[in-house]
């Protein structure tokens, strides 16, 4: 689970992961946002306890610039990332999935990607 600076994928697609998780439990009675919020609580706790940060608040801070800004600029801000995720768990949309795949860095990070976008 642990990313690299050059790494602009693997926090959002852990991110993802926990979306679409909730989202499958809860559908649309929350807000996309809301969920967001959520989820990049969780990866950050996981990713704090692994050691990857010192403390729990730069932990959700860096994972949550994961989804605001290291995308951009084919993502430019999170109310974006938001309209991306709910139109692929609303609709099937594959446009965050092509966008991911962009920035993929090797064939096994694009493999992840497949397999979270697989229905």
């Amino acid at each position: 689970m642990l990313g690299d600076k050059k790494d602009k994928v693997s926090d959002v697609v852990n991110v993802l992961k926990v979306i679409k998780h909730e989202w499958e439990k809860v559908g649309n009675r929350y807000s996309i946002s809301d969920i967001r919020i959520d989820s990049v609580k969780v990866i950050a706790d996981v990713e704090y306890n692994l050691g990857r940060y010192k403390n729990i608040k730069s932990a959700y801070h860096t994972i949550h610039d994961a989804l605001a800004r290291r995308l951009k600029p084919d993502i430019p801000n999170i109310a974006a990332f938001d309209t991306l995720t709910e139109k692929w768990l609303r609709d099937n949309s594959l446009e965050l999935k092509q966008i991911l795949l962009g920035y993929a860095q090797d064939r096994e990070q694009r493999s992840i990607i497949e397999q979270l976008f697989f229905h």
